[in-house]
C-alpha cells in the first residue's frame, strides 16, 4: 500500500456501504456519482483490491469490503467523538462524553456517576435514551461513545466491545409488612396462592411467570393486571397483592423500604447488563464506567460470578 487512504475516502466508502449503491450515496454526500465512483477506485487502488461487487441493484461488499467496514466506523466514531469534544472545548473549555442509555440501569447508579464526573473532569455530557436497536444504530454511527444497556448476543457484536457491569434479574416484591416478606425462603406454594397484580396476558413477562407456575399445577390469581410500572409498584406497596419487577424497576421502592424483595429462588433468570462500545476507553469514558461500577459495588448489586465479557 503506497499510499494510507485518507478519512475522506473511507468516509465515502462507509456511505457505499451502508446504503448498498453509490447512486444512493452519492446524494447522502451531496457530491456526483461520478466523483464517488472516482474516489471508490481510488480507495481499491490504495487498499490494493476489490471493495464491492457491482449487481443490478447496487453493491455488495466484497470480504475485504467487510472488513474494511469495522475500521471505517471505528474512524468514523473517532472523527464524531473528536467533533464533540473540538466544539465543546471551544465554548466552554469542556471535554465530552455522549451515552446512549436502555433504560435498564438503576436511574439513581447512573445518575450519580454521571453528575460525579462531570463535576471532576468539568465535562459536558450528553445522555440519550431509547430501545436497545436505536442505541446501537447511534453507537455504529459515532453519534454515541457508548451505551448502557443489555449486553448483545455473539452474533450481533461485530466490530463493538462490551463490557459487564450487572446481573439484573427479575424477582418478586412485597410491601414490607406482608406475611411472604418474614418467609424465608418462600416456596412456590406461598407465592401460586397469593393474589398478584401483573401484567396483562400476552406480555412477555407475564407469559414466563405463568408458565413458571403452571409447570407447578398452579395457576395464578391476578385481579388487577396493568402494564403502567409505577402503578403496579404503588399497588404493591398499599395492599396485600405480590407482583414481579426487573430489580432496577423498584431499586429506589427496595432501598428506601416501600418494597420487599420476597426470598425466592425458583424464577432463574438473569440478563447481562453492562457497557457496549465501538473502541477503546479514553480516560473520559473509563472514568464514568469505573464511577459507575463503583456505585453499584457500594448498593450491593454487582454480579456474583466473574463473567469476562470485555
Amino acid at each position: 500500500m503506497s499510499k494510507l487512504p485518507n478519512s475522506h475516502s473511507m468516509m465515502a466508502f462507509l456511505a457505499v456501504a451502508e446504503e448498498g449503491s453509490i447512486n444512493a450515496a452519492a446524494e447522502k454526500l451531496h457530491v456526483s456519482q461520478p466523483a464517488l465512483t472516482r474516489t471508490i477506485r481510488e480507495l481499491e487502488e490504495q487498499v490494493g483490491t476489490q471493495l464491492f461487487d457491482r449487481n443490478p441493484k447496487g453493491v455488495t461488499l466484497t470480504p475485504f469490503g467487510q472488513l474494511l467496514v469495522g475500521h471505517a466506523r471505528r474512524l468514523r466514531s473517532e472523527l464524531e467523538a473528536l467533533a464533540r469534544n473540538a466544539r465543546s472545548y471551544r465554548a466552554n473549555r469542556r471535554g465530552h462524553l455522549a451515552i446512549g442509555a436502555v433504560p435498564v440501569h438503576p436511574v439513581l447508579l447512573v445518575a450519580k456517576a454521571i453528575a460525579d464526573i462531570q463535576k471532576r473532569d468539568n465535562l459536558e455530557v450528553s445522555v440519550v435514551v431509547g430501545s436497545q436497536l436505536e442505541m446501537i444504530a447511534l453507537l455504529r454511527a459515532g453519534k454515541v461513545e457508548l451505551v448502557l444497556g443489555p449486553l448483545l448476543a455473539d452474533a450481533e457484536i461485530a466490530g463493538l466491545h462490551q463490557e459487564l457491569i450487572n446481573q439484573e434479574g427479575t424477582e418478586f416484591y412485597c410491601r414490607p409488612d406482608h406475611p411472604l416478606a418474614a418467609k424465608s425462603p418462600a416456596v412456590t406454594t406461598d407465592l401460586g396462592t397469593a393474589q398478584w397484580v401483573l401484567a396483562g396476558r400476552g406480555n412477555t413477562l407475564r407469559t414466563r411467570i405463568d408458565e413458571h407456575f403452571m409447570r407447578a399445577g398452579l395457576v395464578l390469581d391476578v385481579p388487577i393486571e396493568t402494564e403502567d410500572v409505577n402503578l403496579r409498584r404503588s399497588i404493591v406497596a398499599q395492599s396485600d397483592l405480590i407482583s414481579a419487577f426487573p430489580s432496577h424497576h423498584v431499586f429506589n421502592e427496595v432501598r428506601t423500604g416501600t418494597l420487599f424483595r420476597i426470598d425466592y429462588a425458583g424464577l432463574q433468570e438473569q440478563q447481562a447488563i453492562g457497557c457496549i462500545r465501538m473502541l477503546e476507553h479514553t480516560p473520559i469514558s473509563r472514568g464514568f464506567i469505573d464511577a459507575l461500577r463503583m456505585n453499584f459495588e457500594t448498593a450491593g448489586l454487582l454480579p456474583r460470578l466473574p463473567i469476562d465479557q470485555r
